[in-house]
């Protein structure tokens, strides 16, 4: 092998060493990056749905039945299966959410 060969090698062996190390630094860094991105997302998604869960629950402490007898709360949802749905009652009608619709 010549000398120019030689040196022609070496450097082309260093430049590619060079590019694979560099380009592995930007991807791990990219990597890392989206994985951070998806972590805070998710962690961010789940205390939006605690607070949706949270205020979701409805107040049955006005409540024409005595909520804490079973017999009654039982009979009065055994009685009729027609109620105000939910979605309504969330959107502002101000209809407790297991109240009869007439």
């Amino acid at each position: 092998m010549t000398r120019k060969f030689i040196i022609v090698f070496v450097i082309t062996t260093l430049f590619t060493a060079l590019v694979v190390c560099f380009s592995w630094i930007y991807l791990s860094q990219l990597l890392r990056q989206r994985l951070l991105w998806a972590d805070e997302t998710a962690s961010q998604l789940t205390n939006q749905l605690e607070y949706a869960a949270s205020r979701a629950v409805p107040d049955l402490t006005s409540t024409r039945v005595d909520t804490n007898n079973p017999k009654a709360l039982r009979a009065e949802w055994s009685g009729d299966s027609r109620y105000e749905s939910g979605a309504e009652w969330q959107a502002g009608s101000g209809a407790p959410p297991f109240e009869r619709v007439a």
